[in-house]
């Protein structure tokens, strides 16, 4: 059985997953952008979610391949778990991890 989300809904329901099953998930944002499809004028463009992804590793738990290793977990979770397609030409979807990062000013 399928169900339609409207893309709010759609994006509270990604961002309350990743919270739930991911402690190391500090943020999710959702970002929009028009990408073409090629690099010649006149190439169809579509509009791509990206989703920002951050996680907080703060506490120096983690190194950097296990941070990698969760990134890509997470990545082929959320891709299958709600059909993204993020690794499809054309996608209309992409993910984006990044780590909170504490500087001192």
């Amino acid at each position: 059985m399928k169900y339609i989300l409207l893309e709010n809904r759609l994006h509270n329901t990604i961002e309350k997953f990743l919270k739930e099953n991911y402690p190391i998930v500090y943020e999710v944002n959702f970002k929009t952008t028009q990408v073409a499809l090629g690099s010649t004028e006149g190439v169809p463009t579509i509009n791509r979610t990206t989703i920002e992804i951050v996680l907080n590793n703060s506490k120096n738990m983690y190194k950097t391949h296990e941070l990698r290793r969760i990134g890509s977990e997470i990545k082929n979770k959320i891709n299958v778990f709600f059909n993204l397609d993020i690794y499809e030409y054309g996608s209309e979807w992409d993910v984006e991890l990044k780590q909170l990062s504490i500087t001192l000013l």
